[in-house]
């Protein structure tokens, strides 16, 4: 997914992915899927930071 340019959608997953958690100390934001939808959420605790629909 990873693109020179990204736009859109995927811009804003490259620019969350990888970033540290903001609800737990341990966790780092990855992409996944939260309530059957795209997200990025946390790798510990699974808290969206995005949700995409």
């Amino acid at each position: 997914m990873s693109q020179a340019n990204p736009t859109g959608r995927n811009a804003l997953v490259e620019k969350l992915r990888e970033r540290d958690c903001e609800y737990c100390t341990d966790g780092t934001l990855v992409e996944g899927t939260y309530k059957d939808n795209e997200a990025v959420v946390c790798d510990e605790c699974d808290t969206p930071a995005l949700q995409l629909w």
